[in-house]
Formats: C-alpha cells, sequence, structure tokens
C-alpha cells in the first residue's frame, strides 16, 4: 500500500528499497546462531528477520503494481494529437450514465491520429491502454466485444475521455469465444428474470446481474437519497447473500454437507464471471475462495489476514481499479466489519441482541469509510444507517426468491404472474424502507475544514470503540489493585 499510494510515481525507487531490505534481511536470517546468546535473543532475530523479508516482498509487490497500472495508461500521442479513429475490445460492460448515454471502457489495439500534414496509426495488439468512451444515447456493449469507433470527439483527451455518436459506433465480433458465451449467458439470466419479476425487473437485474441501465432515475436517486446506493452495487452482500442459499441448499435440502463449501466457492466463481469482476465483487469472490480453500486445508486464517492477502492478489490482477472508489470503498469497509463490528456489538449491549447484531455491521462500516465518502461526496446520509438495517432481510429474501424464481421458470410458466406480484411487492416494501432512510438529515462537509472535523470525530469514535474493551480491562484491573492494595495484611 505504501508503494502503491503514497509513492504513485517511485516504482524504481520502491523496488531498489525492496531488493536492499530484502537483501539484508536475508543476511540477518542466514546468520549462524550464537550459542552463548539466549534462544529467546535468536527467535526475536528470527522474527524480525522474516517480518523484513515480508515488507521487502510488499514494496516489490506495490512497484510491480505501478508498472502494471502504467501499461494500461493511454498513449501520451493522444494528449498532442487528434484521435480520428479507435479500434479495440470492450473492458467492462457499458453503463448507462444518469444523462441517458452509455459510458465504455476500451482496450486499444490501434488509435489513428492527426495533426496538419500528417496522420500516424498507432498499433498495440500486445497492449493494454484503455481509454474511455461516452456512447450518445443507450447501447449494450458487453466486455469482450471488439468495436470501432470512427470520428472521436475529445472531451479530455490528457484524461482519454471521447464521445462519438450511436452511428460511428461499429461493434464487431466477440474477441474470444468466452466472452461471447458470458454475454449470451447474461442475455438468458434477463431474459428468465423479467418473467418472473413483473415490474420489479429493472431492479431485480440490479441485484443479480449488476445490470442498472433500466432503473428509473428517480429509483437510483431515493437509493442515494437513503445512503444505499451501495445495495444497487454488486458486493460482498450480495455474494454472501447467494453463496448462504447454496450452502443451505446443500446442507440442508440436499443432504450434502460435505459438498456445501465447495458448491459455495465454485457458485462464487460462476456468478462473479456471470455478472462481471468489479472490484467489490472480485473482492468478495476472492475472500470466500481463500476462506474455503484455507479450511479444507486445515489452515484457517483471521479475516485480516485474507483481507490482506486478497488485497494483494487484486492489486497484481487489476491495478488499474485500485485508485478507484468502488476499491477503496469495498477494502475499507470489510476492513471495518473485522476490526470493529464485533466491538459495536459489544458498544450496544444495552439493545436488543437482534438489534445489536443488526446495527453494529453498518456502523462498523460506516465508521471505515467516513473519510472516503467526506471527500468524494462532502458528505455522508445518516439515514444510511437505518436504511441499511432494514433492508437486508428484504434484499436477501429477494434475491433468494429471484434466484429460484428465475431458476425453475423455464418448468413453470404458470406461476410467473403469481411470482411477479410477489417480487413487486418485495419492491415495494424495499423502496418504502429507502424512503424512511431519505428522511433523515445528511451530514454534510463542503469544506476541507468540515471534513477534517467530522472525518475526525468519526475516526475518534471509532478508536473508542475499539480500544473500549482493553480500556475497561485496565481500570477494572486498576480498581482491583487499590482495593487489594487498601485490604488490611495484604502483604
Amino acid at each position: 500500500m505504501a508503494a502503491f499510494y503514497a509513492f504513485p510515481g517511485a516504482a524504481g525507487a520502491a523496488l531498489a528499497a525492496a531488493v536492499g531490505l530484502g537483501g539484508f534481511f536475508l543476511v540477518l536470517l542466514a546468520l549462524p546462531s550464537d550459542s552463548g546468546r539466549s534462544s529467546a535473543a535468536g527467535g526475536r532475530r528470527v522474527s524480525c528477520a522474516r517480518a523484513g523479508l515480508a515488507l521487502s516482498l510488499g514494496l516489490a509487490w506495490g512497484a510491480a503494481a505501478l508498472v502494471a497500472e502504467g501499461a494500461v495508461a493511454p498513449p501520451p500521442e493522444l494528449a498532442r494529437l487528434r484521435a480520428v479513429r479507435f479500434e479495440g475490445v470492450v473492458a467492462v460492460d457499458s453503463r448507462r450514465t444518469s444523462t441517458g448515454n452509455t459510458v465504455m471502457t476500451i482496450a486499444l489495439t490501434s488509435a489513428t491520429l492527426r495533426a496538419p500534414g500528417f496522420s500516424v496509426r498507432l498499433e498495440r495488439p500486445r497492449s493494454s491502454s484503455r481509454i474511455r468512451l461516452v456512447a450518445e444515447g443507450a447501447g449494450d456493449y458487453p466486455a469482450g466485444l471488439e468495436v470501432t469507433v470512427l470520428s472521436p470527439s475529445a472531451i479530455d483527451a490528457g484524461k482519454a475521455l471521447y464521445y462519438a455518436s450511436k452511428k460511428n459506433i461499429v461493434p464487431g465480433a466477440f474477441s474470444s469465444p468466452e466472452a461471447s458465451l458470458r454475454a449470451a449467458a447474461r442475455r438468458s439470466a434477463a431474459k428468465s428474470i423479467e418473467a418472473v419479476s413483473g415490474d420489479a425487473f429493472p431492479l431485480a437485474q440490479a441485484l443479480l446481474l449488476g445490470i442498472v441501465d433500466e432503473l428509473d432515475g428517480e429509483e437510483s436517486a431515493l437509493f442515494r437519497a437513503a445512503g444505499c446506493a451501495h445495495v444497487l452495487s454488486l458486493s460482498g452482500q450480495h455474494l454472501s447473500i447467494l453463496c448462504a442459499l447454496m450452502s443451505l441448499l446443500f446442507a440442508k435440502a440436499l443432504k450434502r454437507a460435505n459438498l456445501a463449501d465447495l458448491a459455495s466457492a465454485v457458485f462464487a466463481t460462476a456468478f462473479t464471471w456471470l455478472a462481471g469482476a468489479s472490484p467489490a465483487l472480485l473482492r468478495s469472490a476472492l475472500m470466500a475462495i481463500a476462506g474455503i480453500a484455507l479450511r479444507a486445508a486445515d489452515r484457517p486464517q483471521r479475516g485480516a489476514t485474507i483481507l490482506a492477502a486478497v488485497f494483494c492478489l487484486a492489486l497484481g490482477i487489476a491495478p488499474q481499479d485500485a485508485r478507484g472508489l468502488s476499491f477503496t470503498l469495498s477494502y475499507a469497509a470489510m476492513a471495518g466489519l473485522i476490526l470493529l463490528s464485533e466491538r459495536w456489538e459489544t458498544a450496544l449491549w444495552r439493545l436488543p441482541g437482534i438489534a445489536a447484531k443488526a446495527f453494529a455491521p453498518s456502523l462498523a462500516a460506516l465508521c471505515a469509510t467516513a473519510w472516503i465518502s467526506l471527500q468524494a461526496f462532502g458528505l455522508f446520509a445518516l439515514g444510511g444507517l437505518v436504511a441499511s438495517t432494514l433492508s437486508g432481510p428484504i434484499v436477501l429474501v429477494l434475491m433468494w426468491s429471484l434466484l429460484a424464481s428465475a431458476a425453475l421458470a423455464p418448468l413453470a410458466p404458470f406461476a410467473w404472474g403469481a411470482l411477479s406480484r410477489w417480487h413487486e411487492l418485495l419492491r415495494a416494501a424495499l423502496l418504502a424502507v429507502m424512503r424512511l432512510g431519505a428522511l433523515c438529515p445528511s451530514m454534510e462537509a463542503d469544506t476541507p475544514l468540515k471534513a477534517g472535523l467530522v472525518g475526525s470525530a468519526i475516526a475518534a469514535l471509532a478508536l473508542f470503540v475499539y480500544a473500549g474493551p482493553y480500556l475497561e480491562y485496565a481500570l477494572d484491573a486498576l480498581k482491583a489493585t487499590r482495593r487489594e492494595s487498601r485490604t488490611p495484611g495484604t502483604p
């Protein structure tokens, strides 16, 4: 993290530091043990050397991620010359913007650039340089689709952001059979979901496939106003709900508990492939698979250890996403859940147990992501605490019901009407919760000073909740010591 985030332009320096530290600690680890010294001192030396080697490996990994991130940077010529033609492959499923246009990310294979008096064609068949393109109107451009863009207009050439009319975007074939199969599977899944969801189809498609293009603008705004925009973005919450269903299916319905973990891992992989490996969904899938694999190997690890390993892996897989809001919010929220959820549950001991368990995760995630939200949006909705807590059970029932209904839809067309009305009822209940959350005030921090004060207050609260049990234990020990010192006959 230090190499990648704190020193983005110092890949060479980070790599040199990693090599130097690694060499030093390798020598320290290889030093012969001194029989005259205590075994405890030798153990401390070995532990120090191992920690130093881990640090050097982390610096080297961060430097490698910086180099890989540079590989997807747009060609520098775009800032100096006018682009007249792009050819490439859609890298991420396109999405609809709030203005009704479509935005996509294209991995370039060639770019034709022009200046007065000459033109140049850059071919990058093995490069992953990317541009972002805003296409006129609505359109569906799935990942893996080859496209040719004619006469693009630069919105911000320095940031490789362009605009093109729909008639100037020429779709081609899919770049691989796997991409074609995925697109067909998504269309088939969307058709089955639509058959059993009725008017709830846009929301159902967002929850199961991550496609928010069909959502009404007012409906999306309601989720944002309630502080629950994350409900519409596939993340660990959605994957955990679906994997829990698979575990229950194998453990309870099929009486094959020994296959429940394997089924969950396979489903997590398939779902991430189908919905698209967004940073949040990729993190959740990798953590689920890693946890299952480590348990199967009889090497279970703490959540923080798995999160750290998955962070390193995700940084290597997609370094271009690691500075994005989705990536940072996802990992920060998960860190908050791991470190603070149980502490918040303890702090809320005066509430009924079920209420404390429901509110604790929302408070933990809020404490960990408040700084990021304040910097990105200048506010955070207090109603999100209420809406997230109340919407959890509704989202769980809705997703389980949608998945089961869509799977059985071809076999029971006579039930489509009843299932549609049931899912519309669940959608109405979820929207009612969002309206309740939207009524709560939002805490604005539209200046750096306000953001700093609010963020510091939340950080102090998180620190107090985390350290509270330790402080309580220390105070109790101090009181016990004082009582013993006042007791007659105490030595």
